[in-house]
């Protein structure tokens, strides 16, 4: 076999195989195309690499620039944006640490005191009873599990229910 582009001779497959992957000094696959983030030639070493980008500053880049709200793909009407915001404003810090101070930073189920497993439980839920978001009578100081086995616990159709 002769390598057409430099002219490399030899009988063997994988040595000519090889040859075309890492040593031929023209290498075909290069198409130096241009990277959709910095618009930079892109080069690659082997012709598995494929991709859009030139490396992956360039990709996260462009990702931060072109999956955020609604071009996200798993992006529902902005409700999610506005869960996650609400749990972290102020005053929701304030009930949740108010909480744990009343509850003496003690599961009121099984007395776990770990401090990372504790998590504050809304007796009435957070989406049902908006009026009662802040009322620090309305919660209730939980470990993880405990939390998980409470019927308000996450989003699921049995919250649904008033």
């Amino acid at each position: 076999m002769k390598c057409k582009k430099c002219g490399y001779k030899t009988e063997n497959n994988k040595s000519f195989s090889n040859h075309l992957r890492y040593g031929c000094k023209v290498k075909p696959w290069v198409d130096n195309k241009p990277c959709e983030y910095c618009g930079k030639k892109i080069t690659r070493k082997k012709p598995k690499e494929q991709g859009r980008f030139c490396n992956h500053i360039c990709y996260g880049l462009w990702r931060s620039q072109n999956c955020l709200g609604q071009k996200a793909p798993s992006y529902k009407d902005g409700r999610c944006k506005n869960r996650l915001l609400e749990r972290a404003r102020l005053p929701f810090k304030r009930w949740r640490k108010a909480i744990f101070q009343k509850d003496d930073y003690t599961c009121q189920k099984c007395g776990d005191n770990r401090g990372g497993n504790l998590e504050a439980h809304h007796i009435k839920s957070f989406a049902l009873y908006p009026e009662l978001k802040y009322d620090v009578n309305n919660g209730s100081t939980l470990c993880k599990k405990c939390h998980k086995e409470t019927d308000n616990y996450g989003y699921t159709k049995k919250n649904n229910r008033v």
